[in-house]
């Protein structure tokens, strides 16, 4: 028997006005919205080698490797494109093979793309071009001469690859890429080969390179401190009434490392109260002029309050390690 339809002649009137509106307005067809999958996009593309060197006339192959934000390896992406920032000392064609043309004054970016699904990443490497090859056939990855392997939370250090020549002695002209396990840790200045320790402990810096061909790679670890110096910055709040705006901070300090005291008010005069004097030298700040400042290096670890003479609720505290 033939079920009876027992909606309401209104309900039934609003489910088939429903019904027209999901079909669209005025005629309009309905596009279905795609959604996409995100483990189907690219999430990482890697250029390799990072860092080479070439000698005029060479030329080396570059290779391109594209992952999903998974982890996944994506095999056909719908584009590849390599391009360089300078073309008339570098060429690459579209499969990535590039040609040393003429010598380069600092290192040349090229730059290898993916675009898959509307979505485009890319990666960068560095190229140097020597007017003739020299052989070599070992690197050693250290910093700048006189410089140490130990440095200061947010100071810049420099590296250099070292090689040694197949004929004998040494040159640092070929170009080391360097990186670290995390951005987090370091920011790296790919072009001078420089980078600032962001946390304090032991940081390991990797170095590669391909040179003429042959590919090395060496890591040194820095072992960073705290900043080796850091600023209490005193400023008017209104007229001329020092407030600090360090006041309530902790700063860190490398032991040796130097505060300075600085007052940017008109104020003159104004003094600091050191809880521990004898852990920096010359001790508590009578006075410090307007807008000048005076320093202290610390030479005694420990946790220490400085306070405003005039103000005493005005202190922070500086933790010397």
């Amino acid at each position: 028997m033939r079920r009876r339809d027992r909606r309401s002649p209104i309900r039934a009137a609003a489910v088939a006005g429903a019904l027209h509106l999901v079909a669209g307005c005025h005629g309009d067809p309905i596009t279905a919205v795609a959604h996409l999958d995100p483990s189907t996009l690219p999430g990482a593309v890697v250029v390799a080698p990072r860092g080479i060197t070439l000698a005029v006339a060479d030329t080396q192959r570059l290779s391109l490797a594209t992952f999903t934000a998974a982890g996944s390896v994506l095999s056909r992406p719908d584009l590849v494109r390599f391009t360089s920032a300078d073309s008339t000392r570098v060429r690459v064609d579209t499969a990535g093979l590039l040609t040393a043309l003429a010598v380069t004054t600092q290192p040349l970016r090229v730059i290898g793309a993916v675009t898959h699904r509307g979505v485009t990443i890319a990666d960068t490497v560095y190229v140097v071009v020597t007017a003739t090859a020299t052989p070599v056939v070992a690197m050693t990855l250290q910093p700048v001469p006189p410089d140490s392997a130990k440095g200061a939370q947010l100071s810049s250090k420099v590296l250099r690859g070292t090689f040694t020549k197949a004929a004998g002695g040494t040159v640092n002209t070929p170009y080391v890429y360097l990186s670290v396990q995390s951005r987090t840790l370091a920011q790296l200045t790919p072009l001078t080969q420089a980078f600032t320790p962001r946390r304090v402990g032991p940081l390991w810096v990797y170095g590669s390179a391909s040179v003429y061909g042959v590919q090395f790679t060496d890591s040194v670890r820095i072992d960073v401190s705290d900043p080796i110096a850091q600023t209490v910055y005193m400023a008017p709040a209104t007229g001329t009434t020092a407030s600090v705006a360090s006041t309530g901070v902790v700063l860190y300090l490398a032991l040796n490392g130097t505060a300075s005291f600085f007052n940017g008010t008109s104020q003159a005069g104004i003094g600091v109260t050191l809880s521990d004097p004898t852990a920096f030298t010359g001790g508590d700040i009578p006075s410090i002029g307007a807008s000048a400042s005076v320093t202290r290096k610390a030479i005694k670890a420990g946790r220490y309050t400085w306070t405003l003479s005039s103000t005493p609720a005005l202190s922070g505290t500086i933790v010397v390690r």
